[in-house]
């Protein structure tokens, strides 16, 4: 009897399934200049970039990871007291846009070649404040003029060579655009207002918009991605929540998140990763699977994750100085 249960004792600890390691952290290429943003391709290239206000010096920062492969320094051009404000990705390239005191600033990201180089950015704005990639090519972008006057929206069909004529996007007055997701002349924009956040959808370049109906208790909506007429988004107001969409915005369900979230990213509907901190300022990372929320173990992680990104199989998050990278 007594071996009896000891050999059952010992088979069902054999078959325990063993505690999955913990995802480690790297640091950053530079202390000198923090990361900012990070996005991802279809195809599994990573980018990371970042900027500083200082005049002299290191000014810009940047780093890519192929898929399962380790981080990587790349030349970044020069931008004194930039900052960076999106980035979005497609198959092979990704555009990264923000605000130097020159006005907007533009790079584009060859995942092939791993070359970031300069672009030209509609003329007439201070900042860029959105971009969406649907393909290499086709791209949208929003900036703004001014800090009270309403955004523009852009369209390129060669890779950020050249833009079309901004259209404004009157909605957005007094307003700040924090999300943008497009595909062809079908978007959706996301502003915050003083108290609330505003949402609207054009399906004809910005010509008409219709405003979409969102919780009262929301007050910013971002990180926002759209895979055809789903999409997901991080907002905040009241805690934060992973809300997704069926119906390119037009309804949202919602899963409430840790109040430290500071961001989220996606591979489809129902795989997600959730980015924040712990309540003693180290980094954090859950798994969504559907409405499942599930801790990751990290190990030197040590600062607050403000970033993340998914292709379909890898997922990274970073910090201002740390960078994480996961099979998802």
């Amino acid at each position: 009897m007594a071996i009896a249960a000891a050999s059952l004792l010992l088979s069902a600890c054999g078959s325990a399934p063993a505690a999955a390691p913990p995802i480690t952290g790297v640091p950053s290429a530079s202390i000198e200049v923090p990361l900012s943003s990070v996005a991802c391709t279809t195809s599994g290239t990573c980018l990371a970039v970042g900027a500083s206000n200082r005049l002299g010096g290191l000014t810009t920062v940047a780093e890519y990871r192929a898929a399962r492969g380790p981080w990587r320094a790349l030349i970044a051009p020069a931008a004194p007291s930039a900052r960076i404000e999106a980035i979005s990705c497609a198959a092979t390239t990704c555009l990264v846009g923000g605000a130097q005191p020159a006005g907007t600033f533009l790079w584009r990201f060859d995942a092939t070649s791993h070359t970031l180089s300069p672009l030209t950015a509609p003329p007439g704005a201070q900042d860029v404040r959105a971009l969406s990639c649907a393909s290499d090519s086709a791209c949208a972008l929003v900036d703004s003029t001014s800090a009270v006057g309403p955004a523009r929206l852009a369209f390129t069909s060669d890779a950020g060579a050249t833009w079309t004529a901004p259209v404004a996007v009157p909605w957005t007055q007094n307003a700040t655009v924090t999300a943008l997701s497009c595909a062809a002349t079908n978007c959706l924009v996301a502003a915050s207002a003083a108290t609330s956040v505003l949402l609207e959808s054009t399906g004809d370049a910005g010509a008409t918009w219709t405003a979409l109906a969102v919780p009262s208790t929301w007050r910013s909506l971002s990180d926002l991605t759209c895979w055809s007429t789903h999409c997901a988004a991080l907002a905040v107001g009241g805690g934060a929540s992973l809300v997704r969409s069926r119906d390119f915005g037009a309804t949202w369900t919602t899963l409430a998140l840790d109040a430290s979230t500071r961001a989220v990213a996606c591979s489809d509907l129902t795989h997600c990763i959730v980015a924040g901190q712990t309540p003693s300022g180290q980094g954090s990372l859950a798994r969504v699977l559907k409405r499942r929320e599930r801790a990751l173990a990290l190990a030197y992680v040590p600062e607050p994750l403000i970033g993340a990104a998914c292709a379909k199989h890898t997922c990274v998050a970073i910090g201002a100085s740390t960078l994480v990278a996961f099979s998802n």
